[in-house]
């Protein structure tokens, strides 16, 4: 999935998910070199992340660590706009 990231989040009481970049993923060449990722890679992402969901532990895992991508996107925001 890598530097990928499935976001997973609840919309109207139904779980759902986008992929976006994983901001952690300064240090991957494709993020570092501005390169498009190819739309049947995301694709790919998109299925492992749907096949994924269905074990409760990695689900729960997965939630988690959305939220905390969520915070570093916020905080990214948050300093981008006041430097």
């Amino acid at each position: 999935m890598y530097p990928l990231f499935p976001l997973v989040y609840e919309e109207e009481e139904y779980l759902k998910f986008k992929i976006i970049r994983d901001p952690r993923a300064m240090d991957c060449p494709i993020v570092m070199n501005h390169l498009k990722i190819s739309r049947v890679f995301i694709k790919a992402v998109s299925m492992a992340t749907r096949y994924l969901l269905n074990d409760e532990l990695t689900k729960n895992y997965v939630i988690a660590l959305s939220e905390e991508i969520l915070d570093v996107i916020k905080l990214n925001e948050y300093l981008k706009s006041n430097v």
